[in-house]
């Protein structure tokens, strides 16, 4: 481009430019507000569902809240209850499928499905301290303050001891 012909472009395109710049945002037109499609609680429907989800917050002695998930079969009663602690996220764990049915929800965990399903089990998945939904601090191995109640055995055998009598 020659620069004569820059100079004229530039001197056509800046009165349009300096009232773009310098118009009034107020008085634009402002769309019309409609009203918002999003509910503002959104809750799935689960009556149809072979179990019942619920994720709550268990307090333990010292205050702290650990996140939980349990997953009750439709109709159970005193059933026996099966549960994990983890550090794997507790939710993520029990919603492999999102499904009506408990197993394909429970299926690629540590889950014996056959035997959850046909025991009537109620899945219990909980988070440890500090993972997650859980509150407190995570600490890998805790350190036992607890000393042994039993005393040490006499007869019991170290590397160093030999085997008698055979």
């Amino acid at each position: 481009m020659k620069p004569l012909h820059c100079v004229r472009t530039l001197s056509l395109l800046a009165p349009i430019l300096g009232m773009l710049l310098l118009a009034d945002p107020a008085t634009a037109q402002a769309p019309p507000s409609l009203p918002s499609e999003t509910p503002a609680q959104f809750t799935p429907v689960t009556d149809s569902f072979d179990y019942t989800r619920r994720d709550v917050m268990i307090p333990m002695r010292d205050g702290v809240k650990l996140h939980t998930v349990i997953l009750i079969p439709k109709g159970a009663k005193n059933a026996p209850i099966l549960l994990t602690r983890t550090p794997y996220d507790a939710t993520d764990l029990t919603t492999h499928a999102h499904s009506s049915h408990l197993g394909p929800s429970l299926k690629g965990y540590d889950n014996a499905l056959e035997v959850i399903l046909e025991g009537g089990y109620i899945r219990v998945v909980q988070d440890v301290r500090g993972k997650y939904g859980s509150e407190g601090d995570y600490v890998m191995n805790r350190r036992s303050t607890a000393r042994s109640i039993l005393p040490p055995s006499t007869t019991s055998r170290t590397p160093t001891t030999p085997l008698t009598g055979s």
